[in-house]
């Protein structure tokens, strides 16, 4: 009885660790730099509306990174106003940049709210990142700052 349970704690300890998304040796996440942001005029709706992020993304590896989706979630000063899982599909060659532009579902409601009280504007993205590369699939979290502590007055 000792060795089914030896072995089915070995296969149970294997499979979670199959599950779980590591980053490989020697490959780093890629930068994200915000270009531009604006509304997407076709998918707005009484209470919510898509916002486009225009971003640089660069590969820093020596080898060819492909960026799956990305889980983003948009904050005014610290509110949580939009987030969407966006497929993207972009390979990226080693060394190189593309320009992507993923869409977050904003609350319009909550961002007028957030604009309302508050004097100056403060957003960030947080982004839920999965890439393959040729050692292995993973996920890493990363922030991007759109315009700090910046006024519009």
């Amino acid at each position: 009885m000792k060795k089914y349970a030896a072995v089915i704690i070995s296969f149970t300890v294997l499979t979670l660790a199959n599950c779980m998304a590591i980053r490989p040796d020697g490959i780093t996440d890629c930068r994200f730099y915000l270009t531009d942001a604006y509304a997407d005029v076709n998918k707005v709706g009484l209470f919510y509306g898509d916002m486009v992020f225009e971003m640089n993304v660069f590969n820093p590896n020596s080898v060819d990174i492909a960026i799956e989706k990305m889980d983003l979630d948009f904050y005014v000063k610290g509110i949580h106003v939009g987030s969407k899982l966006t497929k993207l599909n972009k390979e990226i060659q080693a060394g190189d940049g593309i320009v992507i532009k993923p869409a977050v579902s904003v609350d319009l409601f909550r961002l007028i709210f957030s604009h309302m009280r508050l004097d100056k504007y403060h957003f960030t993205l947080k982004a839920k990142v999965y890439y393959k590369t040729p050692y292995g699939n993973y996920s890493s979290r990363t922030t991007i700052f759109l315009f700090q502590d910046k006024d519009f007055d």
